[in-house]
């Protein structure tokens, strides 16, 4: 082969793809491999394909992609929600599994999870097969998770090959210490205690944000020997040990889709453990599984009906059965009275039973990517514990008046579904914080909507809305971001003004936002300025037009373009600032450019608005 590797990517994760590609192409394999097991590796994985950038050759880009293809030993997706919908990166999967080679594509996770249920985080291509395991950044880290690259590629086992790249940078970091101990001699004082202080630190800050996956940017795990054993426990920002997460003789880092970690005790006893430090007795095996058990995972296990030693653990607190070929779910769930967290999300369920009223103390539950289309049974209003309701990527035409009993719900999510509208009793949910309309068939909601106001995100993409939802969305003053875009919208939505005290109309023409306002005496003479930044960047960028104002009255009117016609997608943060002649000119000089911070400005803000817009699907 030509080729040790073709690296697939999206544009926008250009960055990533050539670190990975200097990272093969670089590293030296320990040279006691070879001796260790007979075998003879190349001294680097040298040459890869980046496509891109490499493909420099006139002619058909198809028959270039297939030859590059050809001539590489492996396919290395860089995965992303960007790149899973990619054209090009799809074509590139397809071609290379269309070889009859799909066991030598290796997924290279750099944000977001295979998972389907929720799409805003799928990284995956869709040509790709999920099954497929992928090797994770979040969840193992930069140098981790190239090593890992490495070890498949070369079909060595990972830990030992970790562990010789962990003994190779001891070597290192003790010549480095021999170095500094003959500087200490010679040079002596202070100020070589100064250096080594400062290294020492800086590599330990290297090393801690090189090497951990902060969960919910919360909790690290970290692995260290004891007494001629391993320990791993977890640690915090600050790099404190978090006491109530405790510490296992073997734990993996928590899971980004499902919030646990998988850790075992020195007895060898697995558990699911929790962000708050709870833990559940763990088995993904029915055969070796009694009473005891409080965790069954029975996910990805091609079932068509549940083992009827299941019904048996009344013990049980979570239950995974996800992703398997299940049509129903039969009466005797409702002997599992202790669930707390269900998961049914991508089997073929049509409908469930009344039993599943049952299970007053489930806090979450999953039924995303079924065959749903009769709706709930009303029995589900007894769940009144319940605080995750996912009902997405099914047929539901609508919800019964009962889910106005789940006033616990803290979550809901109804995207791409046949709904046409909610009951009244939607105004219940008072605790309600995200609510996911997106995807289905609405023209209105019920007033009651504006009962809702703690909720901080409402996201109405892709209906057949022919106005704003009622003047009540006004009152739901802690909303941070509203999706509207992809609707029937024929009228200006003005009731979002409401939002904002300063805002008198908001105006959406693709690709464009037109606000307008009013002054009052406490915003100052001068200019207004408009800036927009994509959720997930640091850049603002600077719009080209401005206004002069009288910061004791009037009316001002900023338009604010947010990427190209039909080409954008994402969270838009939207501000509206007033500033001094003196900055005005400074902004004149930097016209077209991106600012890092606009507190700099030392301006007047004006409007702070969060707008959702997905036109990509």
């Amino acid at each position: 082969m030509e080729y040790y590797a073709f690296i697939s990517y999206k544009r926008k994760d250009e960055k990533w793809a050539k670190w990975l590609q200097n990272k093969l192409e670089t590293y030296k394999l320990p040279s006691s491999l070879s001796i260790e097991d007979g075998r003879e590796y190349p001294k680097a994985l040298c040459p890869c394909f980046r496509d891109k950038t490499d493909l420099s050759e006139t002619g058909d880009l198809t028959k270039i992609l297939h030859d590059k293809l050809q001539k590489s030993q492996y396919l290395i997706v860089i995965c992303s929600p960007r790149s899973a919908k990619s054209k090009w990166v799809n074509k590139e999967v397809e071609i290379f599994q269309t070889m009859g080679r799909a066991d030598k594509i290796i997924p290279f996770i750099i944000e977001g999870t295979p998972d389907t249920s929720n799409l805003d985080s799928h990284c995956y291509p869709c040509t790709l097969n999920e099954n497929i395991l992928g090797i994770s950044i979040p969840e193992l880290g930069k140098e981790r998770a190239a090593v890992k690259t490495i070890a498949t590629m070369l079909q060595i086992n990972f830990n030992t090959l970790w562990d010789r790249h962990r003994e190779r940078i001891l070597k290192r970091k003790i010549k480095i210490a021999i170095f500094s101990t003959l500087l200490i001699a010679l040079l002596g004082g202070t100020f070589t205690y100064l250096f080594l202080e400062l290294a020492k630190q800086k590599n330990k800050t290297e090393e801690f944000l090189g090497s951990y996956y902060f969960y919910d940017e919360k909790f690290a795990l970290c692995n260290k020997d004891y007494k001629d054993d391993k320990l791993s426990y977890f640690i915090d920002k600050k790099g404190k040990e978090v006491d109530k997460l405790k510490r296992w003789c073997k734990a993996e880092p928590f899971n980004e889709y499902n919030g646990f970690a998988k850790v075992t005790d020195w007895n060898g006893i697995e558990y699911l453990l929790d962000t708050l430090g709870k833990q559940y007795k763990y088995s993904n095996d029915t055969n070796k599984i009694d009473n005891s058990i409080e965790a069954l995972d029975l996910s990805k296990q091609n079932l068509l009906k549940l083992p009827e030693k299941v019904w048996t653990l009344t013990n049980l607190k979570v239950l995974d059965i996800s992703h398997n070929n299940l049509k129903s779910l039969p009466p005797e769930i409702g002997k599992l009275t202790n669930l707390n967290r269900l998961n049914l999300c991508f089997n073929k369920i049509t409908i469930l039973p009344p039993e599943i009223g049952e299970l007053k103390e489930l806090t979450e539950l999953n039924l995303a990517h079924n065959e749903f289309t009769d709706g709930l049974p009303p029995e589900v209003g007894k769940l009144t514990n319940l605080t995750k309701l996912w009902l997405c990527t099914n047929k539901f035409t609508s919800l019964p008046p009962e889910i106005g009993e789940l006033k616990e719900l803290t979550e809901l999510s109804l995207y791409k579904n046949k709904i046409t509208s909610l009951p009244p009793e939607i105004g219940k949910l008072t605790k309600l914080t995200k609510l996911d309309l997106s995807c289905n068939r609405f023209t209105y909601l019920p007033p009651e909507i504006g009962k809702l106001t703690d909720l901080t995100e409402l996201m109405l993409l892709d209906n057949k809305f022919p106005k704003l939802p009622p003047p009540e969305i006004g009152k739901l003053k802690k909303l941070t971001k509203l999706g509207l875009y992809e609707n029937k919208l024929t009228s200006s939505p003005s009731e979002i003004v409401k939002l904002n005290d300063t805002l008198t109309e908001l105006k959406f023409t693709d690709p464009e936002v037109t606000l307008k306002g009013k002054m009052d005496n406490t915003h100052c003479d001068g200019y207004i300025w408009g800036f927009v930044r994509k959720e997930g960047t640091t850049d603002w960028w600077i719009q080209e037009n401005y206004q002069k104002i009288n910061g004791n009255g009037g009316t001002w009117e900023i338009v604010i373009s947010i990427g190209e016609r039909g080409r954008h997608e994402g969270t838009y943060e939207v501000r509206v600032i007033a500033v001094s002649e003196d900055k005005h000119q400074e902004l004149l000089n930097q016209m077209k450019r991106k600012l890092k911070e606009l507190d700099s400005l030392n301006g007047c803000r004006i409007v702070t608005l969060t707008l959702a817009k997905e036109l990509s699907r």
